[in-house]
């Protein structure tokens, strides 16, 4: 005879899900892509594996698709995080009355704090995947740009002859043109007194290209 009653009989927790968080556990999303922005700049798309990128994260690989799907999805969040505030301010200066020396800062903030993202933006090389990630970012960005320029237009800050869009261009290629020959990668090694001499030098180029863009902008139209 059974001298258990079904009150004692303990019943299995239900497992969890593969891949799932834990219930009531953290979220691990933002954990994820800090590591994933790191090995990404760092080592680049094609060396930046998921499972690096999971183990830096100290997480399962199969969380970070339940998170972001595939490979190329963390890559997008990465790039989305990364030009969030720049995206941001863009879209606040379209209602507001920015400086070129404003949008100066802005389009090159996200290239200061991760230098190696110039080679994202303006470097046109790695898997099909990758690239067409960075130009969907960089994309976002100039439609935005082109809208605050449309805006400055009308309120007459800048010159109403002007295209809009080939200024927008105008103005992101002179803003991180810097870039390609200012920091890099390979100087994450180098030493603070260094890495702070390139960044007066790689400012001082920018200055010098903004000035560049407000003389343009500014400069009366010729008559015909």
């Amino acid at each position: 005879m059974n001298t258990f009653s079904a009150k004692t009989i303990r019943q299995p927790h239900p497992a969890r899900k593969r891949g799932r968080p834990e219930r009531n556990g953290p979220d691990r999303r933002e954990h994820i892509v800090q590591a994933a922005t790191l090995l990404f700049l760092r080592n680049g798309y094609t060396s930046a594996t998921l499972r690096s990128i999971a183990q830096r994260a100290n997480v399962n690989v199969a969380l970070l698709h339940y998170y972001f799907t595939s490979k190329r999805g963390l890559y997008e969040e990465v790039l989305n995080v990364a030009l969030a505030a720049t995206l941001t301010s863009l879209k606040t200066f379209q209602r507001a009355h920015p400086t070129l020396n404003d949008i100066a800062q802005t389009l090159t903030a996200p290239l200061y704090k991760h230098p190696e993202l110039f080679q994202i933006l303006l470097v046109t090389e790695g898997p099909s995947e990758a690239q067409e990630a960075a130009r969907a970012a960089t994309r976002r960005i100039h439609l935005n740009l082109t809208a605050c320029i449309k805006s400055m237009q009308r309120l007459g800050s800048i010159r109403p002859d002007l295209d809009p869009d080939i200024f927008a261009t105008t103005c992101m290629d002179l803003c991180w043109a810097p870039f390609k020959q200012g920091l890099s990668g390979c100087q994450l090694e180098e030493t603070a007194a260094q890495t702070a001499f390139n960044r007066v030098s790689l400012k001082r180029h920018v200055d010098q290209n903004v000035l560049v863009l407000m003389a343009a902008a500014s400069s009366k139209p010729r008559s015909q």
